[in-house]
């Protein structure tokens, strides 16, 4: 083997490490959870995994300061949901629909509900 053959091979592996975790970056994976599917899943040498990451972070860091707060809003969404779900649950079983009429300023009347924030996963 040549030693461009060498080097192509270790460019390869570096650019499809990359792509693995570009995929995982796009279904809101931390670092942890990335490099146990690159590991695992998709069988890429841990040591590869990290330089790649630690490089990434590196060459992009205000996409990973954005990407860890929209990670973090994520989260919280995720929660907020959760509990507004509990919440409506808990109204039904008491007998509270959580439905009231509110008069607006052109004397209608409009039926308030929950309102609920969904994520593209």
């Amino acid at each position: 083997m040549a030693s461009g053959d060498g080097a192509n091979k270790v460019h390869e592996d570096i650019a499809r490490v990359q792509k693995c975790i570009e995929k995982c970056l796009m279904v809101y994976m931390n670092k942890k959870e990335a490099m146990d599917t690159l590991i695992t899943q998709d069988h890429q040498d841990p040591d590869v995994a990290e330089i790649v990451w630690h490089r990434l972070e590196t060459q992009n860091p205000e996409f990973f300061k954005a990407y860890h707060l929209m990670r973090l809003v994520r989260q919280q969404i995720v929660e907020f949901n959760r509990l507004l779900s509990e919440q409506a649950e808990l109204m039904r079983r008491t007998g509270l629909s959580g439905m009231t009429s509110v008069p607006m300023s052109n004397e209608s009347n409009v039926s308030t509900s929950k309102t609920v924030f969904y994520l593209n996963s």
